[in-house]
C-alpha cells in the first residue's frame, strides 16, 4: 500500500511538472505568436506603403506627360540675342510652350530632353543659337554658311534637369543668323523623360 501511495505520489508530482512546462510552452507560444502576428503586420504596411508609392507612381506617369514641337520661325533674320519663335505649333501636351514668346516654361519638375533642328542659307550668313534654360547657355551650335550661298543645317540635343516654372528657349547669338523659310526646316521640340516629385 505504502509503495501505491509513493508511486501515486511521484505520478501527480510528474503530472503537475507537466501541466507546469504545459504552461510554458503555451506562454511561449503565445510570445512567438505575438511576435509573429507583429511581423505580419509590418509587412503588410510596408507592403502597402510601396503599392501606394506604386499607384502614384503610375498616376503620375499617366497624368504628367509633357511634350511640344512647333516648326517655321516668324523671325528669319533675327537681331543679336533674340529669341527664335517656331510658330506652328504640332503638339504642345501639358501647354508648356508658348509660340508668342518661343519659350518652353516646366509645367513640372523632371527631366526634359530638347531638340532642335534649323536650317540656314544665304552668302556670307550664319547659324549660331544657344539653346538656353531660364537665362543660362545650357548648349552652342553654330555652322557658317559659304560665299557661294549654300545652304546648311545645325541641330542641338540637350537633357536638362528643370525646376517647374523655368523656361527654355532657342536664342541666337549675333546678328547675321539667316534661316530658311520653308515652313518645316527649322523646328523645336522638346518632352518630359521622368517625373520628379
Amino acid at each position: 500500500m505504502g509503495t501505491s501511495l509513493y508511486k501515486l505520489l511521484l505520478l501527480a508530482t510528474v503530472v503537475s511538472a507537466l501541466e507546469a512546462k504545459n504552461g510554458q510552452l503555451k506562454e511561449r507560444l503565445m510570445e512567438q505568436d505575438g511576435r509573429m502576428n507583429a511581423r505580419i503586420d509590418s509587412v503588410e504596411t510596408l507592403a502597402q506603403a510601396v503599392l501606394s508609392q506604386l499607384n502614384q507612381h503610375l498616376h503620375d506617369e499617366n497624368t504628367k506627360q509633357v511634350s511640344f514641337h512647333a516648326t517655321g520661325l516668324s523671325n528669319l533674320t533675327p537681331s543679336e540675342g533674340a529669341v527664335l519663335f517656331p510658330t506652328n505649333v504640332l503638339n504642345n501636351q501639358g501647354n508648356g510652350y508658348n509660340p508668342s514668346t518661343g519659350k518652353f516654361t516646366a509645367p513640372f519638375n523632371g527631366t526634359y530632353c530638347f531638340l532642335a533642328t534649323l536650317w540656314g542659307d544665304g552668302v556670307d550668313h550664319y547659324i549660331a543659337v544657344y539653346l538656353m534654360v531660364d537665362g543660362k547657355q545650357e548648349l552652342f551650335v553654330e555652322t557658317t554658311f559659304g560665299r557661294d550661298g549654300d545652304s546648311d543645317a545645325a541641330s542641338l540635343q540637350a537633357v536638362v534637369d528643370a525646376r517647374a516654372g523655368q523656361s527654355v528657349w532657342l536664342q541666337v547669338l549675333f546678328d547675321s543668323n539667316q534661316f530658311s523659310p520653308y515652313p518645316v526646316s527649322n523646328s523645336f521640340s522638346g518632352f518630359l523623360v521622368s517625373y520628379d516629385p
